[in-house]
């Protein structure tokens, strides 16, 4: 479940990202752990897909 709330969290562009900015590995790939965002800023499905389009 965790896991489904940063996907979409991270779809919704809310979810930050630990650290800020993200370090790169030896191979160039971002080393980020995110966290879900603020649950104020939270918005029901259809607003964020209006907001989206």
């Amino acid at each position: 479940m965790a896991a489904l709330v940063v996907a979409r969290d991270i779809l919704e562009g809310r979810a930050v990202p630990l650290p800020d900015p993200p370090g790169r590995d030896a191979y160039g790939l971002p080393v980020v752990i995110w966290a879900p965002g603020d649950p104020s800023s939270r918005q029901g499905a259809g607003e964020a897909a209006m907001r989206r389009a």
